[in-house]
């Protein structure tokens, strides 16, 4: 089983997932949890990490088209496989504003190969109290 998830998500403190970040850069703050070295094939590059989110989603889907589905799964095959694994980069999509490559990674597993990568749960955010 695979999930995407944001590193400060509560429950892969627990320990029961492998973390294993898809992005270019790792946390500068201390994670409390262990996470593999990250797969930075599939984080965006750094080229268009600030283009236009269309511009962004097409640059980003034609580098995993052109990485292939099975290069993709053998990264995944020489994980280590006693956990499920979770996929993480930073936003907190909790927020309906922002969204993030994770997501589009999952997507497009989906269309690829019909595997669902769902989204790690997390309680939902509080409104502010006034």
């Amino acid at each position: 089983m695979m999930f995407t998830a944001r590193f400060a998500n509560p429950k892969l403190k627990s320990g029961e997932l492998l973390a294993v970040p898809i992005c270019l850069w790792t946390p500068r703050w201390p994670v409390k949890y262990e996470t593999t070295k990250p797969l930075r094939s599939l984080a965006p590059k750094q080229s268009y990490i600030r283009a236009p989110r269309e511009e962004y989603t097409k640059l980003y889907l034609d580098g995993l088209a052109a990485l292939g589905v099975d290069y993709i799964h053998c990264l995944f095959e020489a994980l280590p496989q006693e956990r499920p694994v979770a996929l993480l980069c930073y936003e907190d999509l909790r927020k309906p504003e922002l969204w993030c490559h994770r997501r589009l990674f999952a997507d497009w597993w989906l269309s690829e190969t019909g595997e669902e990568i769902p989204e790690l749960k997390e309680e939902p955010l509080q409104a502010p109290m006034f």
